[in-house]
């Protein structure tokens, strides 16, 4: 095992607005696809954008761009980047931030993806460049606040570590899909996230902590979810995490609580540490007029999640051919059922139904990939046969 603490060309130094211009000449005159990675800070700030972004291409070395300030400036560098394949690992989680910043890829690999389809046990890129390469990286600064400047050394080493061996780690994967006839499937896959629209925020995400801390009661239920909001308003108006501002568990004990006055918050344990005293006024806004509600109008109980449609009939039949096909089909594969297709398609499947040799169009139209759709049909049959 080769362990690697710092890149073998060097800690690059961080690109800033005068020196865009020569990174991008600089990886014009480079070859082959580009390595790309962004830091975020979702843990220290409320924004969700990239704070550093990370490239590398063969002949040009790795740059490590300040994107802070520079957002205007990254036109040329949009265009450089849509002339060959971008190298990612967990795609989906890169490409929103780097979009909000104008740059958008033609075609991508996600060596995550491609781990998964190759059946590997753990997915992750450390893991991976262990299992595939047989290199250990050091990973201590994944929880580092990325927006601070300036950067560390050792920050500036892992960032710049994290797109180095993209390259190697992305050209073993493929030889071992293309060996196993799965190349095709990881190019379905990658086209499929990088024509994902961006994530829908989930409904009512207060409710998970209300039932964590057991919140019961009518008011106090109705103060958490106004709370809640003030202090995401106020995460956002100075762009801090809503944890930093105060963790959500104490969110709820203040709930809980039932404030009267601003005193009863200002003059409250739960926020004697820190700046917590500085939100007061805004939690109190929030709530104060939650005491008019009458008791009757109140939440009486916390909101559930739309609930799937039930199987009946003819359907809990079908679902008893779906799903133990997958599972069994996923296990010979090697790979997450998951994978092969999703439960939620599942489901469907089982609840509309196919006729003969229509199953593959009817699993197109409810969203699997091609590669999908043909290896569940090969399952569904063979499962419905024996």
């Amino acid at each position: 095992m080769i362990f690697l603490h710092e890149p073998a060309e060097g800690i690059p130094p961080l690109t800033g607005a005068a020196d865009i211009d020569t990174m991008v000449n600089t990886l014009a005159a480079g070859h082959g696809p580009f390595s790309l990675d962004t830091e975020r800070a979702r843990s220290f700030r409320y924004s969700s954008r990239a704070y550093l972004i990370q490239i590398r291409r063969e002949g040009s070395g790795t740059f490590l761009l300040d994107p802070v300030g520079n957002e205007e400036r990254l036109q040329p560098l949009a265009s450089l980047l849509t002339t060959d394949e971008w190298i990612l690992h967990a795609a989906d989680q890169d490409l929103p931030s780097l979009r909000e910043l104008g740059l958008s890829p033609a075609t991508i690999f996600d060596t995550e993806i491609a781990g998964a389809l190759l059946g590997l046990d753990h997915i992750g890129l450390q893991a991976e460049v262990e299992h595939v390469l047989g290199i250990h990286l050091d990973k201590e600064e994944t929880q580092s606040d990325w927006s601070a400047r300036p950067l560390t050394r050792a920050q500036k080493a892992y960032a710049a570590l994290d797109v180095e061996l993209l390259l190697p780690l992305r050209n073993a994967l493929a030889a071992q899909l293309d060996q196993r006839g799965r190349l095709e499937w990881l190019r379905q896959e990658c086209d499929y996230i990088r024509d994902q629209p961006p994530r829908e925020q989930k409904p009512n995400p207060w409710v998970h902590t209300a039932r964590q801390e057991h919140l019961s009661k009518p008011r106090s239920i109705a103060m958490f979810q106004a709370l809640w909001q003030a202090r995401d308003d106020e995460g956002k108006r100075l762009d801090i995490a809503p944890e930093k501002i105060l963790p959500s568990r104490m969110l709820a004990k203040l709930a809980n609580r039932q404030p009267r006055s601003l005193s009863d918050i200002s003059n409250s344990p739960l926020l004697a540490s820190g700046h917590r005293k500085d939100h007061a006024q805004a939690y109190w806004d929030a709530i104060k007029d939650i005491w008019k509600i009458r008791f009757v109008d109140l939440p009486h109980t916390l909101p559930r999640p739309p609930r799937p449609e039930p199987l009946v009939d003819d359907a809990v039949k079908r679902w008893n051919i779906v799903r133990p096909a997958i599972l069994a089909h996923a296990s010979r594969l090697g790979i997450q059922q998951e994978y092969l297709l999703k439960p939620t398609i599942q489901r469907k499947v089982s609840i509309v139904g196919w006729e003969e040799n229509h199953l593959q169009d009817v699993l197109l139209h409810l969203g699997a990939r091609p590669w999908q759709a043909e290896q569940a049909d090969i399952a569904i049959t063979q499962y419905s046969g024996a």
